[in-house]
């Protein structure tokens, strides 16, 4: 798969997961592993196409301390 192709990233704790093509395949993929521990960061990234990246979800550390659910 070209660069080019990934329209989504799924970050854990900083380091990239994975990319996806379809939104629902990076959402399903960013809840699964926010389920498996509280004590993880995970963020859903778009890749817009002038390349720069926009959060869609993202949970911290702190706000799952917090009860926050982002």
């Amino acid at each position: 798969m070209k660069n080019n192709d990934w329209k989504f990233i799924v970050r854990v704790n900083g380091k990239i997961e994975n990319y996806y093509k379809t939104f629902i395949l990076a959402q399903m993929n960013y809840h699964n592993l926010r389920l498996k521990s509280d004590n993880i960061e995970v963020h859903l990234t778009e890749i817009e196409k002038d390349g720069i990246e926009k959060t869609l979800f993202k949970n911290v550390k702190e706000d799952m301390k917090n009860g926050f659910l982002l």
